[in-house]
């Protein structure tokens, strides 16, 4: 599980890719931003996105997210 530490979370559909899209945090209901992590590789962490389809996958740098093992 990862909690985000920045005010908006890039998303990119590769490591160290260009961000395809950001996702607010707070999010649009008032909640701490949370996403579960699939993958670490190095700077970058593998998340589940809160989209359609259902388990949708992005990269975004670990080190925006509090990570919790």
């Amino acid at each position: 599980m990862g909690s985000a530490k920045v005010s908006s979370l890039p998303i990119s559909v590769l490591p160290g890719g260009e961000p395809s899209q950001s996702l607010p945090n707070p999010n649009n209901l008032g909640a701490p931003l949370a996403l579960l992590v699939n993958d670490v590789r190095g700077a970058w962490a593998q998340v589940y996105l809160p989209e359609r389809p259902n388990e949708s996958l992005g990269w975004t740098p670990a080190r925006d997210l509090s990570m919790q093992w």
